[in-house]
């Protein structure tokens, strides 16, 4: 181990070695809050196996990115590409890395998926409330206009967003970090690149002056490491497929070691930008890479139980929204910090009484004595839809005569793909042969017959919360299945 660097051993990636300033990032009160947020949120539920944190997934993708790209230093050395990478650069990749999950709330995407879009619909409930309100005065019109400020701010956030908030934090509140970057040469704008990685960025859609740049050529593989928006293989996915599959006792074909020492940069003629470039002979691991992240959200991720969990915690915290006020919280950091996993035993052990939090507490009681809102039906279209279940709810309670209470099902729409929606993800890839030559024409074909014909798919399924006997299981269930006929789905 060099003098200056410290060591973790990883279950996943064995020996890990990390510069100083990393480590200094590692032990700030802001990345150790990641220990308190499990990497597959609700799915411990289920998975018993599934108790790793977003902390161990953070330091496995820095390891990987600053594997990568000093890989790619090295294969360059000789090249006319030698100069292209700075010890900068390096050192942006994988602070980027180690801080790409910083802003994640409870439960990880619970909280940025079904959390936010039921506070969504909380605050507007909420304006249509004061709305049908009779007496107009000066503090009613400032609730309204307080409550649609919060959905509209809602509405844009992403996690991302708060790991570049929760990035600055930690810059302003930890003592002697920003000077430890500063003699890094790490400035305001560095820093805002590092934000940049975090985010990610896509040819099509990004200006090319907010890039890196040398020598008049865009420096693109900088941000096809830890976040890839172009072909969505990056570091990130390396360490979550691994570590998802270790933990859930699954396996996975994808080797991203073979992945790192088979790229190199190249000049793209299609934007005289620099872009990372696999070898041809990966296009089939690609394939599997994709395949894995089919498998994990088919069998863990998007499992018919763990929808039910994160259902339940989701509406088990919307009660407590005037208490513990979450939708401020994703813009005031020093509130968010204190925002974590531990805040379903704090409802619990809360000695509050009112009706709403001994609601909460008994919904997640329910959880703990696995006593789950329950599957009743589930169908899977030949096209995908495009579904409010809020009003899907409505529409199949209606259908009942009166005995089931919309307020009482839930309607979950859940689609997988292959990481770029309908299409072919490997279309997107450059490769380069064996003699250099660089090419874009691998598809599915070229690589195997036996590939899939359809790269995304859809399910639609409906569970009832309060089911007391079989036989309100299956009333829902006929009204779900009258509702999809009627709609002809």
């Amino acid at each position: 181990m060099a003098k200056d660097k410290t060591g973790f051993n990883d279950p996943i990636h064995g020996y890990m070695e990390f510069d100083p300033l990393l480590v200094a990032i590692i032990h700030t009160p802001c990345f150790q809050r990641m220990k308190d947020i499990k990497q597959l949120g609700a799915s411990y539920w289920i998975f018993p196996g599934a108790s790793h944190n977003r902390f161990e997934h953070s330091l496995g993708t820095a390891h990987l990115a600053g594997m990568m790209i000093e890989r790619l230093k090295d294969v360059h050395k000789d090249t006319e590409f030698k100069d292209y990478i700075t010890k900068v650069d390096i050192l942006c990749v994988k602070i980027a890395a180690l801080c790409h999950d910083l802003g994640h709330g409870p439960f990880s995407h619970v909280f940025d998926t079904r959390m936010k879009t039921k506070l969504i619909k909380y605050h507007e409930s909420e304006i249509e409330r004061l709305s049908d309100e009779l007496c107009e005065d000066d503090d009613k019109n400032e609730r309204k206009v307080y409550h649609d400020k919060q959905a509209k701010k809602l509405e844009d956030w992403e996690h991302e967003d708060a790991s570049c908030d929760m990035f600055d934090y930690m810059l302003e509140t930890t003592e002697g970090l920003k000077d430890a970057f500063e003699r890094k040469h790490l400035d305001e704008n560095k820093q805002s690149l590092i934000k940049d990685l975090i985010k990610g960025k896509k040819p099509a859609k990004d200006m090319t002056t907010q890039i890196p740049t040398v020598n008049g050529k865009t420096k693109w593989f900088l941000f096809e490491i830890v976040a890839n928006k172009i072909y969505e293989v990056d570091c990130d996915k390396f360490d979550y497929f691994a570590r998802d599959c270790h933990n859930l006792g699954m396996k996975s074909n994808f080797d991203h070691l073979r992945y790192i020492h088979n790229i190199q940069i190249i000049l793209s003629p299609d934007d005289n930008g620099l872009h990372l470039c696999p070898r041809d002979k990966l296009a089939f691991n690609i394939y599997e890479l994709f395949h894995t992240r089919w498998s994990l959200h088919h069998r863990a991720y998007q499992h018919k139980t763990t929808k039910a969990v994160e259902e339940m915690i989701t509406d088990a915290l919307v009660l407590l929204e005037e208490k513990y006020n979450f939708s401020e919280a994703i813009s005031d950091m020093e509130k968010y910090t204190r925002l974590t996993d531990s805040i379903f035993y704090e409802i619990l052990r809360s000695n509050d009484a009112d009706e709403k939090t001994n609601k909460a507490k008994e919904i997640l009681e329910r959880i703990q004595q696995r006593n789950l809102y329950k599957l009743c039906g589930q169908f899977q279209p030949t096209q995908k839809l495009e579904i409010n279940v809020s009003k899907a709810a409505e529409d199949i309670a209606s259908l009942s005569e009166g005995r089931v209470d919309p307020n009482e099902i839930f309607v979950s729409v859940v689609n997988i793909h292959f990481g770029k929606k309908d299409q072919d993800p490997v279309k997107s890839v450059l490769f380069y042969k064996k003699n250099g030559e660089i090419t874009s024409s691998i598809g599915r074909d070229d690589v195997s017959k036996m590939l899939p014909q359809t790269f995304s798919e859809q399910y639609v399924r409906v569970y009832g919360k309060n089911l007391s006997t079989d036989v309100d299981k299956q009333i829902i269930e006929d009204c779900f299945e009258k509702w999809r006929q009627k709609n002809k789905y």
